[in-house]
């Protein structure tokens, strides 16, 4: 079951660039714990940072997608004391709810017209950095951000991959110093790791072949399914 639910996340990760968390953490944590599922992932994300940085690098715009980096860095260490301090289903929950709204947002077809400011990126990255230490799920604010304005699928799955690669490293260390993320968690995500990668690589090619219509849908319904999902679990 495990190996089938990384398997998953890694094809959604592939296809649209963000959704891994939302997918695999809720599963993870029935089997082994919130914590365990969280190192897991980020042991699993290490080698996928190197399979996604030449898509990133080509297509991602580094002006929008550092700054939203540094305030998701700066934002870490708070959601991360969060993750070991306060009840796991509790903030599980209240992700869901987010990404629900989310869903309910983006299928409206609203589109946001708020110009492209500095402090916006800084402050949408913040929240996904609080996010993301916290539960994991530091994607929503970056999904609704990227995909409710006028970007093109490609450039959206590529500054959410983007957004995660910068600060990457912050999370492995905060969750290091947290003792979140220890050596026998990285183990169990290593042996998983094959099976996240080559569900990334199916995504890869899955995204080439859908248009930007689809993709909108299909990532909508993702969504959907994961916030039901995480609200459940």
């Amino acid at each position: 079951m495990s190996a089938g639910t990384v398997g998953l996340a890694g094809l959604v990760r592939g296809f649209s660039g963000f959704g891994a968390a939302m997918i695999s953490i809720p599963l993870l944590s029935l089997l082994f714990g919130p914590q365990v599922a969280l190192a897991t992932l980020t042991t699993m994300e290490m080698p996928a940072q190197l399979q996604l940085l030449r898509m990133s690098r080509r297509e991602a715009d580094w002006k929008q997608a550092a700054p939203m980096a540094l305030g998701g860095i700066a934002a870490l260490p708070l959601g991360t004391w969060i993750l070991v301090s306060i009840d796991q289903d509790l903030l599980r929950q209240a992700i869901s709810a987010i990404v629900l709204l989310l869903v309910a947002l983006l299928a409206s077809g609203y589109r946001h017209t708020v110009p492209r400011r500095l402090g916006l990126d800084i402050a949408v990255g913040g929240v996904a950095g609080f996010l993301n230490g916290s539960t994991g799920l530091g994607g929503p604010p970056i999904i609704f951000y990227l995909l409710s304005g006028p970007y093109a699928p490609t450039a959206v799955r590529a500054n959410i991959t983007a957004f995660f690669q910068i600060g990457f490293v912050f999370v492995v260390a905060s969750y290091v110093w947290f003792g979140v993320l220890t050596p026998e968690r990285m183990l169990l995500g290593a042996l998983m790791a094959p099976f996240y990668m080559a569900g990334i690589w199916g995504g890869g090619k899955l995204f080439h072949l859908a248009s930007e219509r689809t993709f909108r849908r299909i990532a909508y319904l993702l969504l959907s399914v994961i916030g039901a999902g995480t609200l459940l679990g």
